[in-house]
């Protein structure tokens, strides 16, 4: 008898997949970029996998931009916040053996009980390793450990360096500078602030720094008087002062374009008739300013400076120093940008219908949705492209939110209405940080990606 046979099933040929590539297998160049994606700290890790990999870290292109953060918590914290005290002069020696490659330099350090051990750190170790960089081009420093005093180490840093920050965090934190700027004579960006003072011991080398363009002075530091400076600093297109004083060498800063003048600390030597007649006297002169921020804490009392109105390019104002009303001017035709807070833009409705170029408006301090002739304004003005209306009333809780099922803020009724009248207007509330950047104005200290 025959054996009979089942037809089997035809297996189907699986064709070869292609083989995987493993991450050693990866070219420099694609390890490079994933590599650059890790922090510093987790960088120094892969390092140690392989030789290859150490020197992929350790690229040019990686060392060219470092931003790190060195902190010591208290005693007995959790090991992921307290770092060793030795971390600081560990990167110490890193930049001296990989800073020829550095352009860029971000460095937070602090500490909350180890303010002795990491200022000592810091004055032996620091001056080598700023003097291996030669290609520096920024250096942003944040200082949380006690003051910095004497800071002999600038005279190290690269003639080649461009933007320089110093900025001691803390209320009785200090800042000192030495004699050693005048040989950064390429610096066009300077940030100093300090929690309590700032002793500029260098105004006989000023006269060097000639590129100089950005000045920055935070906190409580002070001012200078010199009326030499006006010739030092005569290239100046942005100032700025975390204090409402306005220096008489201002009048010597032809090319200024940007003033910033804003107080987040009480100063008891402040008196309003000084600052109003220093602003009569110093606005004139600055016949170039195309942007001016005057911003306090409170409205003081008083009158609107008159020069005010004589800024014939002014393009951005930001007045949060008095409620109003702002005076008509030349400025009016040139005007762009305009923040004010609610109470002063309803008592400005004159200077609003004159500024025929007025395209963004910023309503900031108070009741933003209570009815009046500037939103009447705002809905009849065509060449107004933004509202925003910051620092509106907190919305109502759940409970007392009828008109909102889930909880979300329920927006202001004006910016409802406007929307319905000008679909075309972008209309925002509670929009601090779009207010921001419709002034250009960041913190450096805190925001070092594009600060201007």
């Amino acid at each position: 008898m025959a054996a009979s046979s089942s037809p089997q099933a035809a297996v189907p040929v699986q064709p070869d997949a292609p083989p995987q590539t493993g991450v050693h297998e990866l070219p420099d160049h694609l390890l490079v970029k994933i590599l650059g994606g890790l922090d510093v700290k987790e960088r120094q890790s892969a390092a140690l996998v392989c030789r290859r990999w150490n020197g992929c870290v350790h690229s040019p292109e990686l060392c060219a931009d470092v931003a790190l953060t060195i902190y010591t918590s208290i005693s007995g914290a959790d090991p992921w916040c307290a770092p060793p005290p030795e971390d600081l002069p560990s990167f110490a020696a890193w930049l001296q053996r990989h800073g020829q490659h550095m352009r860029r330099l971000s460095l937070s350090a602090g500490s909350l009980n180890q303010h002795r051990q990491m200022m000592r750190q810091m004055a032996e170790c620091w001056p080598a390793a700023v003097a291996a960089m030669p290609q520096l081009r920024q250096l942003h420093l944040e200082w949380g450990a006690g003051s910095l005093l004497g800071i002999g180490w600038l005279g190290q840093l690269a003639p080649s360096l461009r933007e320089l920050a110093l900025y001691a965090n803390g209320y009785e934190q200090g800042l000192e500078l030495a004699s050693s700027l005048g040989g950064l004579t390429q610096l066009t960006k300077l940030m100093l602030a300090a929690g309590w003072v700032l002793v500029l011991n260098d105004r006989e080398h000023l006269p060097t720094l000639t590129r100089l363009d950005t000045l920055v002075l935070g906190y409580q530091s002070t001012m200078p008087e010199d009326a030499c400076l006006s010739t030092a600093l005569g290239q100046l297109t942005f100032l700025e002062h975390d204090r409402l004083a306005l220096p008489e060498w201002i009048a010597g800063l032809p090319k200024l374009q940007h003033l910033v003048l804003h107080s987040r600390w009480w100063d008891e030597r402040f008196r309003t008739s000084t600052f109003v007649r220093q602003l009569d006297t110093g606005l004139p002169h600055l016949t170039g300013l195309t942007a001016l921020l005057l911003v306090d804490s409170g409205p003081l009392r008083g009158f609107v400076p008159a020069a005010l109105a004589q800024l014939p390019r002014l393009q951005r104002l930001c007045f949060l120093i008095y409620d109003g009303p702002l005076p008509l001017g030349p400025y009016s035709a040139s005007l762009r940008v305009l923040g004010a807070s609610a109470k002063c833009m309803h008592r400005s409705t004159a200077l609003l219908a004159s500024c025929d170029s007025l395209e963004h408006v910023a309503v900031l301090r108070g009741n933003c949705d209570r009815p009046g002739p500037l939103w009447q304004w705002a809905a009849q003005h065509p060449p107004l492209r933004r509202l925003l209306a910051c620092h509106t009333p907190p919305p109502k809780p759940r409970s007392q939110t009828s008109d909102s099922e889930d909880g979300e803020p329920v927006e202001p009724q004006v910016v409802t209405w406007l929307r319905e009248v000008r679909p075309e207007l972008e209309v925002a509330s509670n929009a601090y940080d779009s207010f921001l950047a419709l002034f250009k104005w960041r913190d450096p200290f805190w925001d070092t990606t594009e600060v201007y």
